[in-house]
């Protein structure tokens, strides 16, 4: 029985040594990738005429235009309802305060 536990300490000890180096061990890896692109122009094919890139600017301006405009409609719906509850909580005390201060701008004014 001794003999046996001295054996299993025996492996623990080894195998805690084989811990303790296999955490001091670092790998390192390097990998190398290069990319490149080769332009070759065909001769077949010719750019777009001045006509054909002024309306396609048209027509990418007017996709841009409409979908700013869409975008601002769906914000304002998303969002207004939310700014006129802040604008009418915010409004009210400072419309509040002014008509106290102007009625006390007008009684001075009416002493004097």
């Amino acid at each position: 029985m001794e003999q046996q536990i001295s054996q299993t300490r025996g492996q623990i000890e080894q195998m805690e040594a084989e811990l303790k180096t296999l955490e001091a061990r670092v790998d390192f890896a390097s990998v190398t990738l290069t990319l490149s692109t080769e332009f070759k122009d065909r001769v077949g094919e010719l750019s777009p005429s001045a006509g054909t890139r002024i309306r396609n600017a048209s027509v990418s301006g007017y996709r841009d235009f409409r979908e700013t405009v869409i975008g601002l409609i769906v914000w304002i719906l998303a969002s207004g309802p939310g700014i006129v509850l802040w604008a009418a909580i915010l409004a009210l005390p400072l419309f509040w305060i002014w008509r106290h201060w102007h009625a006390v701008q007008c009684r001075l004014h009416a002493a004097a």
